[in-house]
């Protein structure tokens, strides 16, 4: 390892660059661009159709509201089935994959709150049969995802604790 090689590893080095999605956010890319998230008990979905290079990530933090007044992307029934309406959008009825990230128990945060997150990315994705090919679910470290756009590849680095950085890099 040459020097210095180990820091930039350590603040994610230019591969774990992309653009950033934050809980609340939903992107969609065509051109082939890595999208980053970092997730604790939020949830982020992966979307990917491999037959028009079109990749999506919605990011929420809660997974349900009932309000109309108050849904926002920040909740998961709401950004995901928007998530997948627009790659729908721009890739037609060509099948679609999805990976689920996140859902991390936070000490002093109500483990529910985690599980619920990914339970509604679950039971979304099945009731529009989008097929989930990967996650990296639960546990009690958060994660930072970068998705690329591209290949449909994800990079997941779990952290024990996140920091001002890996929300900005």
């Amino acid at each position: 390892m040459k020097r210095g090689e180990g820091r930039d590893r350590r603040k994610g080095g230019a591969d774990l660059a992309g653009r950033q999605v934050p809980p609340g956010g939903i992107v969609l890319v065509q051109d082939g661009g890595s999208l980053v998230a970092v997730a604790g008990p939020s949830v982020a979905v992966c979307l990917w159709c491999p037959d028009a290079s079109v990749a999506c990530m919605a990011h929420f933090a809660r997974a349900c509201v009932y309000d109309p007044a108050l849904a926002t992307a920040r909740f998961g029934n709401v950004a995901v089935p928007r998530a997948i309406e627009l790659v729908r959008e721009a890739a037609g009825d060509l099948p679609l994959e999805a990976q689920i990230f996140g859902g991390a128990a936070c000490p002093g945060q109500d483990p529910s709150i985690a599980s619920g997150n990914v339970d509604m990315a679950r039971r979304v994705l099945a009731a529009r049969g989008v097929k989930v090919v990967s996650e990296d679910v639960g546990g009690a470290k958060g994660r930072k995802i970068v998705f690329h756009g591209q290949s449909g590849h994800v990079a997941v680095v779990k952290v024990h604790h996140l920091r001002e950085e890996d929300w900005n890099p």
